[in-house]
């Protein structure tokens, strides 16, 4: 029997550097188009008020914690060996020219 890999704490793998820092692109890209879209027209008004400063925070927020999770879940599945990676080769169908 192969023993199990030795899990690591999730605080460490939240705080890994390659984790932290794809969920900080993902959130300043993905945070800037939400915050254009759902608050764009207050902030080039001058009109946001403190609450809404609020949401914006929270709008980058939502990015930065689901690519966090996300890499953290990959990285356990792939210690667990539970990632399976993709077929190299796909059948082709008969009608493309492929053989069958």
């Amino acid at each position: 029997m192969n023993p199990q890999p030795e899990a690591e704490p999730l605080f460490r793998l939240v705080t890994r550097r390659t984790v932290v820092r794809r969920a900080l692109i993902m959130a300043l890209i993905v945070g800037h188009v939400l915050a254009a879209i759902n608050h764009g027209d207050r902030i080039l008004s001058g009109t946001m008020s403190p609450g809404d400063w609020g949401k914006v925070l929270l709008t980058f927020l939502v990015p930065y914690t689901v690519s966090t999770i996300s890499s953290v879940l990959a990285i356990s599945e792939q210690r667990h060996g539970l990632h399976k990676p993709a077929p190299q080769k796909y059948a082709t169908c008969p009608a493309e020219g492929g053989q069958s």
